[in-house]
């Protein structure tokens, strides 16, 4: 296996395509990669497929990081009303309004379960861009907290 092959991207929710094009510019055959989300790695294999391999901290996964150079995506650049997910807690999701830093956003509300923060500031690192079938889903949120919040208000002018 050629030296110039031998890397590893860690995945990232959302970026499977963007991996993929990395990988097919360094000469691998592209192919069905089964892991999207943040807890695997991305490897060419001895056949010079794209492989992947779920879990990041398995043995498999730590014997390539050993021996594979690491390839760090670019930072996805966000714009002013795009729609972020929580990495960790899928219910989770924030309006970007602008970056305070390199580490660190400002949203103009982030939806949390039950509750809307306004104004408020989170760490880039944690988050990434909503993908078609997110945006449904914090639609539903959105529309649902404010269902609540509407029958909650009818009940409190009937008293």
């Amino acid at each position: 296996m050629e030296e110039k092959k031998k890397v590893w991207i860690k995945g990232r929710k959302g970026r499977g395509s963007e991996i993929k094009g990395i990988l097919t510019g360094l000469g691998a055959k592209a192919a069905e990669v089964i892991c999207e989300d943040g807890d695997c790695i991305y490897f060419i294999n001895h056949d010079n497929e794209i492989d992947c391999v779920p879990g990041f901290s398995t043995e498999l996964a730590q014997i390539i990081k050993d021996n594979y150079r690491e390839i760090k995506l670019p930072r996805q650049e966000w714009e002013d009303g795009d729609v972020l997910v929580f990495d960790k807690y899928p219910g989770c999701y924030a309006l970007f309004k602008k970056y305070c830093n390199a580490y660190c956003f400002e949203a103009y509300f982030i939806i949390d379960g039950n509750s809307v923060i306004f104004n408020e500031t989170a760490s880039v690192g944690n988050y990434h861009l909503a993908s078609e079938k997110e945006l449904e889903d914090v639609g539903k949120a959105f529309y649902t907290m404010c269902r609540n919040f509407y029958d909650a208000s009818k009940k409190l002018e009937r008293k």
